[in-house]
């Protein structure tokens, strides 16, 4: 662990693999595991481990595991591909705090446009352009409307796309 916090990564990778066998840590071991990959630029190796993770329900901390492949999705242009794993991130995050599905009509009503919680971390941005370039607009707007809250150059970016929307 003392690698993986100091940034050696190709180091602590291979110490987890060792403790892949270890009771102890067999249940923790492919978290850390996956996160080395995807610090490591390894991110076929994130992408095959995934979905045998996420379909364990007990798996440590699987919104980060949907927000890592969310991630790789959309920097290779995958939208369609990214968007299930943004929403499964932001519901598995926190139950009480999640961006639901924008096609969801009652989730229009109940959430004000002002909602954002401003942080890199809150995928509105991300959600919304993958809504966009899958030409999904009215679902594009949700996201991109509540990201715009925010007083940052990604709230700017936002206003652009949704400029680009109404054209």
């Amino acid at each position: 662990h003392i690698q993986y916090a100091d940034g050696e990564y190709d180091l602590a990778l291979k110490s987890f693999q060792k403790l892949k066998e270890s009771d102890k840590f067999a249940k923790i071991v492919p978290n850390y595991e996956i996160r080395l990959y995807y610090y490591l630029g390894r991110y076929d190796q994130v992408l095959q481990m995934a979905p045998n993770m996420l379909k364990d329900a007990s798996t440590y901390k699987r919104n980060e595991v949907c927000q890592m492949v969310a991630e790789i999705y959309f920097n290779q242009s995958a939208y369609a591909e990214a968007l299930p794993y943004y929403h499964a991130a932001a519901q598995l995050a926190d139950a009480n705090s999640t961006m639901p599905n924008a096609n969801d009509a009652a989730v229009k009503k109940t959430l004000a446009p002002t909602r954002a919680a401003c942080t890199p971390q809150d995928n509105l941005y991300q959600m919304g352009y993958c809504h966009y370039m899958l030409h999904q607009l009215d679902s594009a707007l949700f996201y991109l409307q509540n990201k715009t809250a925010c007083d940052d150059s990604v709230a700017q970016n936002a206003f652009y796309t949704m400029g680009d929307i109404y054209l």
